[in-house]
């Protein structure tokens, strides 16, 4: 199986955080399948070493694709 993601380790990524959009780093990328009939595949970014995880539609290649999508 070959999974692709959207972003890569070390992109710069806008989202809103603290209802200011902030632009951080990506540091680690999880992948989980679920087994189902389509095999479910979650993809998560960590950013700037930090605790949390955030989903792949959270994350935007522009400050400006960010604030379109508000």
């Amino acid at each position: 199986m070959e999974i692709e993601t959207k972003y890569n380790i070390g992109d710069k990524v806008w989202l809103i955080c603290g209802n200011k959009a902030v632009e951080k780093m990506i540091t680690q990328i999880d992948v989980a399948i679920k087994e189902s009939e389509n095999s479910h595949k979650e993809i998560t970014y960590r950013l700037n070493y930090e605790s949390i995880d955030f989903d792949e539609c959270r994350l935007f290649d522009s400050k400006e694709e960010l604030l379109k999508s508000l």
